[in-house]
């Protein structure tokens, strides 16, 4: 008798429910049904639908015979790292100025002149400075300040900008956006707020993607939280209850949060409650000599008074974005990324998983991107390196032919234009379908009331 096998005790796991269920649609006969369940985009004939400008540069890239199959760097192709991370953040490649690591634009016009006229002096905690001729400037500024009190950099603009210029932005090229968190979490769990950090709170919005639950348990964090996010009987968002569990959260916690089209809900905050959500995540506390470290970020409103208090901007809770959507939701890139860059407006360091499955229509190459933001160029670096050892004990190396796409796509204006029309394209029919939706649940005087199907957005819809 042939002894057993050492895998007899292995038990059965449960399927993964979303993929079960397209399983089961495929099997079934019935000639009437509809897959209402994995989140991919499908035509009017039920069809995925391969993008104009992916086509076209699957093309493109056959065709050139200088390309290779040599194995990417850990980190992932240089321009891709590039271009997605300026994607999320708004900048543009000729602005970042790099590859991989992105040194941000230099502020074009003169500002020496403004430099000698900006006197800066301490009080016995506190630094003030008078601004001259604020007619001159932009509603937001930002400074950096040395340890001495000396003023040695100003730059005028918006002030997601000049955070960028006073830190670092990194990429990793990873796995989907899945891997991009998986990523993220190995790190966090290793070099957060210290070292072995299993005992630091994650929140997750109730309710939300299932793997996100999965992917902080399987990196070792033992304490997977919920934070209010869905009220059911307005069917909306629980801003009141976000806020407290953001209020009351223990220090140091991260929190994952759905840069736009939330999934499974549909609902997002609005620019406002934005605002809301990001000032309880961080501490502003007013800047002493011993708070001040050389790479603070400093801003100021020039047109309220002459006279400014500073304020150093400190986050205590880590925004880890979920950013699988950008462009796909709304059809403007700018609008679903407008969570991530006030965040980083407001100074804070945060990571950002992006995913170009959807946007790009690339599911099954597995295309995502790990963004990084950081205040210090030096602190930057270190991240990476540690990034680096995680990726080559995951996956070793990514795979190039859909981040070449992606590159090829973002760094050319004229396929850019194109892609974005192809976006705005699967965005309005989403949108379109919401609408009829709604339009035949009233038509047939369903129970109830149906204005949230199209004041939500994106894939995914709690009907309520």
């Amino acid at each position: 008798m042939a002894p057993p096998s050492m895998f007899a005790e292995v038990p059965q796991a449960p399927p993964v429910l979303v993929f079960k269920l397209t399983a089961d649609f495929r099997e079934d006969p019935d000639p009437r049904k509809v897959n209402l369940g994995v989140g991919a985009y499908r035509t009017d004939d039920s069809q995925p639908w391969v993008l104009p400008v992916v086509r076209k540069v699957e093309q493109k890239i056959a065709n050139d015979s200088n390309l290779n199959h040599e194995y990417l760097p850990i980190l992932g192709l240089s321009e891709f790292r590039t271009h997605a991370s300026c994607l999320a953040l708004g900048m543009t490649a000729q602005q970042s100025g790099r590859s991989g690591s992105l040194w941000p634009p230099k502020v074009q016009e003169p500002l020496d002149w403004m430099l000698s006229e900006v006197p800066v002096s301490f009080t016995s905690t506190n630094i003030c400075l008078r601004i001259p001729k604020p007619a001159l400037w932009k509603e937001n500024a930002v400074l950096q300040i040395d340890v001495n009190g000396k003023l040695e950099t100003l730059f005028s603009g918006f002030c997601w900008r000049a955070v960028l210029i006073l830190g670092w932005v990194g990429g990793v090229q990873s796995l989907g956006g899945t891997g991009a968190l998986r990523i993220g979490a190995e790190f966090l769990v290793r070099w957060y707020n210290g070292t072995n950090n299993k005992d630091t709170p994650i929140y997750v919005s109730s309710p939300t993607w299932e793997n996100h639950n999965a992917v902080f348990t399987a990196a070792g964090f033992k304490d997977i939280r919920t934070y209010h996010y869905w009220d059911a009987a307005k069917r909306g968002l629980d801003l009141q209850g976000f806020l407290n569990d953001l209020e009351n959260a223990p220090e140091f916690s991260i929190f994952v949060l759905h840069a736009c089209a939330h999934n499974p809900t549909g609902t997002d905050p609005t620019p406002e409650q934005w605002k809301e959500i990001a000032s309880v995540m961080k501490v502003t506390n007013c800047l002493s000599r011993a708070s001040l470290n050389k790479y603070s970020v400093l801003t100021f409103n020039v047109f309220r008074s002459h006279t400014y208090l500073l304020e150093n901007i400190a986050g205590f809770l880590f925004p880890f974005f979920d950013s699988a959507y950008q462009g796909f939701a709304s059809g403007n890139l700018e609008k679903d990324a407008w969570a991530i860059r006030y965040f980083v407006s407001e100074g804070f360091e945060l990571f950002c998983a992006q995913s170009f499955s959807k946007n790009f229509g690339l599911y099954n190459e597995r295309v995502g991107n790990l963004t990084v933001v950081a205040k210090e160029p030096d602190s930057m670096q270190r991240v990476l390196s540690q990034m680096e050892k995680i990726v080559r004990i995951t996956w070793s190396n990514p795979p190039a032919q859909g981040a070449r796409i992606v590159a090829t796509t973002l760094s050319n204006p004229e396929l850019f234009k194109e892609w974005t029309g192809n976006v705005k394209t699967m965005a309005d029919r989403i949108l379109t379908m919401r609408s009829e939706l709604r339009a035949r649940l009233e038509a047939l005087k369903t129970p109830g009331t149906w204005n949230h199907i199209t004041e939500q957005i994106g894939m995914f819809s709690f009907t309520g």
